[in-house]
């Protein structure tokens, strides 16, 4: 067999090659200054931008910022892809910062001034409009923010003279454009606007938000058809864009079409087979139009095709739990326990049944079932609400203050939290920090009238929640509010007195104050006492002119001792009246008699 005869030195001339391509390559580095680097990062990134590639081109742009934190043509690469990511907060601060760096950059003049004006923030725009104009005066884009700016602040003929002066700089400037057309539609000139938006929209055709306003102004001319076929066009360009779909399906409810609406709603989940939200939203949808049973069966027949799909089990559940099918719904969730384990959907199964169950009275199981969660995640959010509301219940408040606390710091805009934590501060006696919690809550709540009532009795008795003044539970399931009246109502903040009608008309029967629990209805009136009785005689909110056209539910308890006896003062509250004769105090019923036949006496006097 015969051996090679390779030397061994022969693979050194490669690797000393080798070695000096790397030496000159060093050495090349080593000769680049900083300032060379930050400028070939941010050149990179700016390719890799435009060939769309948003994730390369964050990575070069970092390196130059890591390098140079002030860079700003980087800063500003960074800030185009959050807009793009519409990561609008991220966008705002980085084209805040290259606005501060560079003043003269005048397309992130432009850019901040746009999100400023979508923001609301109309000082702020302005003053950038302003400052643009300076860098470029009679430029048509920076005409053209101006114009939507004046156009936003109500001085429409300003806004239409500067968006047509943009017009003959640049006869395709998007802006300017939607401007007019705005203005059109606002004079019921359809036709006017159609026409601007179609000048917008040559060579532009997916853009979504010229093609959104020219639906209106199609809908406006009642060009249904049209505006069908617009968004069937940008659901074509964007299949995956499940917010289109359900635009479409709300165009058909609004135009009464609810068979067109669950048929957009189907054709999503065919599309869409593998996106869970699409099947929940089709079936809120049916539960919405058709009732609950509907929705429970098309939520049984995903079910049988996926028979591991917890979220439909639990939403199941909470159908079962509305149609007051308790035990079911503990089946379910349950089930979804098994078979999940201590995934999240099995987390998210253990809370609810531990919510049902300390609604039904069963604390023990329920805290074996909130220790669980809590062992497998010791931040859960909706186990650390329920151990604090057990904790209020067994007037443990630094326990429940550190759970709520806990909860706040992962989500900041819990409403639930913040009226938990204001009542859990109430108790212990620090009134100021609990008004901020009410009012946090309230706003984080959208002024919803479970979170605007402040101080409320029974805040929550939904499933899981009960009355947290109550030692025993207040009517578990249905939620337990109380009634407010127009004389409380006028304490409370503006934006909470706003929604006094809505009260009135949204709640149910069982929440007026005959089927609040006695010892809730006791706390209430003492506390009403207390309130009236801090107030000035002339501030008081039931004090009012008393005449026989005032209406009966400004008849105040000091009315009828007035009315009775001046001299007398009256130690109780009694219960605010629900109708004119037959819920009115008897002493206030008598005195307006006497009044009227006095003043039928003295004009039938004066006639004679």
């Amino acid at each position: 067999m015969q051996q090679s005869n390779r030397s061994p030195r022969a693979p050194w001339p490669r690797v000393a090659a080798t070695a000096l391509v790397l030496a000159l390559s060093l050495g090349l580095a080593a000769c680049s200054s900083p300032e060379e680097k930050v400028a070939s990062f941010a050149k990179k990134g700016q390719s890799y931008l435009e060939q769309s590639d948003l994730v390369k081109a964050r990575l070069e742009f970092q390196n130059a910022l890591q390098i140079a934190p002030n860079d700003v043509p980087s800063l500003y690469g960074m800030a185009l892809i959050a807009e793009r990511n519409s990561d609008w907060n991220r966008a705002y601060g980085l084209l805040s910062k290259v606005v501060e760096l560079d003043p003269a950059n005048l397309q992130a003049q432009l850019k901040l001034g746009k999100l400023l004006l979508a923001a609301g923030q109309m000082d702020k725009a302005l003053k950038v409009s302003e400052e643009a104009d300076k860098i470029k005066p009679g430029n048509a884009d920076v005409l053209a923010l101006r114009a939507a700016v004046m156009f936003k602040l109500g001085d429409h003929a300003k806004g239409v003279d500067l968006a047509q002066q943009a017009l003959k700089g640049n006869p395709r400037q998007v802006d300017a454009l939607v401007v007019l057309a705005t203005a059109r539609l606002l004079e019921r000139d359809g036709d006017g606007a159609i026409k601007y938006l179609d000048q917008a929209l040559a060579g532009n055709d997916r853009d979504v938000a010229l093609q959104l306003i020219k639906v209106q102004a199609l809908e406006k001319m009642k060009r249904l058809d049209e505006a069908e076929a617009i968004f069937r066009k940008l659901i074509g360009y964007f299949p995956e864009n499940k917010v289109l779909r359900h635009m479409l399906a709300q165009f058909f409810m609004s135009h009464g079409k609810p068979q067109q609406a669950e048929a957009v709603y189907r054709e999503t989940v065919k599309d869409l087979p593998k996106d869970m939200e699409a099947k929940l939203e089709l079936v809120r949808f049916i539960g919405q139009v058709k009732g609950q049973d509907a929705a429970a069966s098309e939520l049984q027949g995903f079910i049988q095709q996926e028979p591991k799909a917890y979220d439909l089990k639990l939403m199941l559940a909470n159908l079962r739990v509305q149609q007051k099918q308790p035990e079911q719904a503990q089946a379910l969730w349950r089930e979804v326990m098994a078979d999940a384990g201590t995934d999240p959907a099995g987390l998210r199964a253990r809370d609810a049944l531990a919510a049902d169950l300390l609604g039904a009275g069963k604390k023990p199981e329920a805290n074996a079932l909130i220790a669980e969660v809590l062992k497998a995640d010791a931040r859960n959010e909706q186990a650390l609400l329920l151990r604090a509301g057990v904790a209020m219940d067994e007037r443990r408040l630094d326990d429940a203050v550190a759970d709520l606390r806990t909860v706040l710091r992962d989500a900041p805009s819990s409403a639930q939290a913040h009226a938990l934590l204001g009542r859990a501060l109430e108790m212990q006696g620090t009134k100021e920090l609990a008004q901020e919690e009410y009012a946090r809550a309230a706003q984080e709540g959208k002024f919803a009238p479970i979170f605007a009532m402040p101080n409320s009795s029974c805040a929550w008795a939904s499933p899981g929640w009960w009355s947290l003044r109550c030692a025993k539970p207040c009517r578990p399931i249905r939620p337990i509010c109380r009634r407010i009246s127009c004389w409380r109502s006028r304490i409370l903040p503006p934006e909470t007195r706003s929604l006094r009608k809505k009260w009135r008309t949204s709640w149910p029967r069982w929440a007026t104050s005959r089927w609040r629990p006695a010892s809730c209805r006791e706390r209430w009136m003492r506390r009403a006492m207390s309130w009236t009785a801090a107030l000035p005689p002339t501030k008081r909110p039931m004090s009012c002119r008393r005449t026989r056209h005032s209406p009966w539910w400004h008849w105040s308890p000091a009315t009828c001792a007035r009315a009775k006896s001046r001299r007398r003062r009256i130690s109780s509250n009694p219960c605010l009246p629900r109708h004119p004769t037959t819920m009115t105090p008897a002493c206030c019923r008598r005195s307006w008699r006497h009044r009227r036949a006095t003043r039928r006496g003295h004009a039938r006097g004066m006639k004679a």
